[in-house]
């Protein structure tokens, strides 16, 4: 899935909240494999955007 960095501003937020819940899904230790069955990788829920959206709302 591809984000583009010119969406309007509800997409933007959309967006902000798919990466942060991505990010949540993988601090799910106990659902690993079955991400791993799936054919999911830890950069498929933890990359730049998403650990970014994520850290976002700790400020």
């Amino acid at each position: 899935m591809t984000i583009s960095a010119g969406d309007s501003c509800a997409s933007s937020k959309a967006s902000k909240a798919a990466s942060v819940l991505l990010y949540s899904l993988w601090t799910h230790t106990e659902l690993h494999n079955a991400y791993k069955k799936a054919q999911f990788k830890k950069t498929d829920f933890v990359n730049s955007r998403t650990t970014k959206a994520y850290h976002s709302l700790k400020d």
